[in-house]
């Protein structure tokens, strides 16, 4: 009997020590695999964490190279495109004591005279709350429709105090009422976030971004909000946290890029309020009382620097130049072209830190310098440049043509003189080109089938049109609801035409065609045909320009009339193959590598696909 209890209990002793060792084991293989995991799997990931926290990195920017042109009479370098810096104006709301006072002497610096000028030519530059609407009635083919046009203040001083009643507003309040959560949102994307619908949260459809107001938030519901919207947005939970939470306001932008003069006089009011502050300070503490000094009621109002790219002619060769995006990235042009050869290297200073994240190595040696970037010089005589622009714009609205260009080329040297398009657009604000406006009786008259048209849905947002519908619209007879680019292309005006489209070169190829002709000896100048009517090739019938006739005629005479008839003749002498040969030869079908962005080839058939159609077409810049 005890024999069996002993043995019992032995079996249990044994039993037990192997459950023991069994969970040891498991345990520790999760250990081991846990380990493993962040050793080696994460272990670089680790390592770079460890790195940054011990760490820091502290970027030194590189200036951008200017782009200029020479000038031709004194042989000075003039700037085209050069840096600059303006000041952004910003409020602390925290530490302003007044806001109605801040309110009120800021407000006439931000909106003068001369912007209430612009604000009565286009309400957009009005304050919006000094706007009032008009209702005025309008036919459509669903029946009469009403809508709201906005009319601009009547005066400065009503402009000035709306502006000054929205900037009193802003800087008035005290927590964080808008944050932006996602931006370029897809329109499926926006349609989920719409149908979640919940409170605080907001969707602006025009602008294609989601945003939240925290103060409506309530904090038991955070959580469950974000991770709602993070299974729509897909992006970082934590930082959708974050972003709810919201916080005490502490910036409140109200201008950038301001006139040196305005940011001067903002920085005298400033010194005059510290000033006073100082000295009823300083009398107060002579005094010893228990007084309080005049607040610095401009301790909030600040000035920070803003480095941009500034293009001081403006407009002029815009398509040139191209322009440098918020995030200082050239794009168009010279400044997308060339952009890492003008936008340098950045430098960068590394510190180790100790234990409280303060730096505490010293030395150039964890230094490396900002390498500028550098300039470069174009061929484009500003002179020139600017005179064909003007001629440019002339003539294409002389001709109610939608856009034109012109090129002017040293012959010897293949150096650009200029270069010219219109539209063309201003690279100091080139975000202009996306403005609309409503379009007006007299654009019927002036918009073509390449005009982008747009009409506004049912959620207000401008959607693109037919000219189709448009034209029918307008043959119906009243003022229908269309809207426009101001330019007319909107963002095509950034597209450098002559670089990057093709076109059909017409009458101008025919001295090319003529030269080929006169290589090849085929013709002379003197060389005679009769030109005694339309030439028949198969289908088609080739005329000249006024269906006029002249009988006997040199290729002289070919080039001064402009005769299609006479550079069918040539094209004939030449056969396809040697006439292809010398299109070819002159570099047409070809890429120039001039140094601009995105430029198109030619585009040239193979002459074994010429009909005799093509042949004659081509003498005279058809086909090609």
């Amino acid at each position: 009997m005890i024999g069996r209890r002993r043995k019992r209990r032995f079996d249990f002793e044994i039993n037990r020590t192997k459950f023991l060792l069994f969970c040891f084991f498991v345990v520790f293989s999760v250990v081991l695999s846990r380990l493993f995991y962040l050793q080696v799997v994460k272990g670089d990931e680790y390592h770079q964490i460890a790195i940054s926290q011990r760490s820091s990195k502290v970027e030194i920017p590189a200036r951008r190279g200017e782009i200029l042109v020479k000038d031709p009479t004194t042989g000075e370098l003039v700037k085209l495109a050069t840096n600059t810096t303006l000041d952004l104006l910003y409020v602390d709301p925290f530490v302003t004591p007044d806001k109605k006072l801040v309110a009120e002497k800021l407000t006439p610096l931000l909106f003068n005279e001369e912007d209430y000028k612009e604000c009565l030519a286009n309400t957009d530059y009005c304050p919006k709350s000094s706007l009032e609407y008009v209702e005025y009635e309008y036919e459509e083919e669903d029946g009469v429709k009403i809508d709201k046009r906005p009319i601009p203040p009547a005066s400065y001083d009503i402009a000035l105090k709306a502006l000054e009643n929205d900037v009193f507003v802003k800087i008035n309040k005290e927590d964080v009422d808008f944050v932006v959560l996602a931006r370029a949102l897809s329109v499926e994307h926006m349609d989920k976030i719409e149908k979640v619908n919940i409170y605080g949260i907001g969707l602006n459809k025009k602008g294609r971004l989601v945003y939240a107001d925290p103060t409506k938030i309530p904090e038991n519901q955070r959580k469950d909000i974000a991770k709602r919207l993070n299974e729509v947005l897909e992006t970082d939970y934590d930082l959708l946290i974050r972003r709810l939470t919201g916080g005490k306001l502490r910036y409140v932008m109200l201008g950038r890029k301001l006139n040196p003069d305005v940011s001067e006089k903002i920085i005298e009011m400033k010194k005059a309020y510290k000033d006073v502050h100082l000295k009823d300070k300083r009398r107060i503490f002579l005094a010893k009382t228990e007084e309080k000094p005049i607040p610095d009621y401009f301790r909030g109002v600040a000035l920070t620097p803003e480095h941009f790219r500034y293009y001081p002619d403006g407009a002029l060769a815009s398509q040139v130049i191209g322009f440098v995006n918020h995030e200082g990235v050239g794009q168009y042009g010279i400044e997308g072209k060339l952009n890492n050869l003008l936008s340098g290297k950045k430098g960068v200073i590394e510190s180790q830190n100790d234990i409280l994240g303060n730096g505490i190595t010293s030395g150039t040696e964890n230094i490396r310098d900002a390498e500028n970037g550098a300039s470069v010089v174009l061929t484009i005589d500003r002179i020139v440049q600017n005179h064909i622009e003007e001629i440019l714009a002339e003539a294409v609205e002389k001709y109610r043509a939608d856009s034109g260009q012109i090129v002017v080329m040293e012959p010897f040297t293949g150096d650009i003189i200029a270069m010219a398009n219109y539209p063309t657009f201003d690279p100091n604000s080139f975000g202009n080109v996306y403005k609309t406006r409503r379009t007006t009786p007299e654009d019927a008259k002036n918009i073509f089938k390449t005009t982008p048209l747009f009409k506004k849905n049912d959620d207000d947002v401008l959607v693109r049109t037919t000219f189709d519908d448009f034209d029918k619209a307008w043959r119906i007879g009243f003022d229908p609801e269309f809207y426009i680019y101001e330019n007319k292309l909107g963002p095509a005006s950034y597209v450098n035409k002559t670089v990057q489209e093709t076109y059909e070169p017409g009458s101008v190829f025919k001295p090319i065609a003529m030269a080929a002709g006169l290589d090849a000896r085929e013709v002379t100048p003197s060389t005679r045909f009769l030109e005694d009517g339309p030439l028949e090739v198969g289908e088609f019938t080739i005329k000249t320009a006024l269906n006029e006739y002249r009988g006997w005629q040199t290729m002289t005479n070919v080039i001064e009339t402009s005769s299609n008839v006479g550079m069918a003749f040539v094209a004939e002498k030449l056969g396809r193959a040697v006439f292809y040969r010398y299109i070819m030869d002159f570099g047409f079908g070809k890429y120039t590598d001039i140094e601009l962005e995105n430029e198109v080839e030619g585009q040239v058939k193979y002459y074994k696909s010429w009909s005799d159609a093509l042949l004659f077409t081509a003498s005279y810049g058809q086909g090609i």
